[in-house]
């Protein structure tokens, strides 16, 4: 069976990026509003992963992004650590309402790393849904530490406000 997608894509200007983080954290949210510019409410859960392909201009240069959606739940880790493979961007997202989202970054980037070693890829951590902001549990520089302490971007996002999507955390 053919992959959809090589793992050392031969194809010039392919960005390989992978979202992970807890269940319900809105990864498929955030990678929805990112493809369709659509503004979202609510998605159902991933189960397993998903595959989207985007084609955009950085700084002046054609690019195709080809973005992994990983499902939030354990027994789904083996077929994370599989798609991870090769990646050139991971985002690492984490809910600002749910404290718990925000404590198992560690996790995340652990498997992450277990795949990929310790470089080769760009991070970024996804602090989501800034449209409830001002029911935060987690603060803004609790997120901008841990992205410092990991040598990360961190941007605050949403999928319900125009200006908070994931690709400020993508075309940085």
């Amino acid at each position: 069976m053919e992959d959809q997608e090589p793992d050392k894509p031969k194809q010039k200007n392919v960005i390989k990026i992978i979202v992970v983080g807890s269940v319900a954290v809105g990864k498929t949210c955030l990678i929805t509003h990112y493809q369709t510019g659509k503004l979202l409410s609510e998605i159902p859960s991933t189960f397993g992963s998903s595959f989207v392909q985007k084609k955009t201009i950085i700084i002046g240069i054609k690019y195709t992004l080809n973005l992994w959606d990983t499902a939030g739940q354990e027994k789904y880790n083996s077929l994370t650590k599989m798609f991870t493979k090769n990646a050139n961007i991971i985002i690492l997202v984490y809910s600002i309402i749910d404290k718990q989202s925000f404590l198992d970054l560690g996790k995340w980037l652990k498997l992450v790393k277990e795949i990929n070693g310790e470089d080769g890829y760009v991070i970024g951590v996804a602090a989501y849904k800034s449209d409830l902001y001002k029911n935060s549990v987690v603060t803004d520089s609790q997120g901008q530490e841990y992205a410092r302490k990991i040598k990360a971007v961190w941007k605050l996002t949403s999928a319900k406000e125009e200006d908070k999507g994931i690709n400020n955390l993508i075309e940085e």
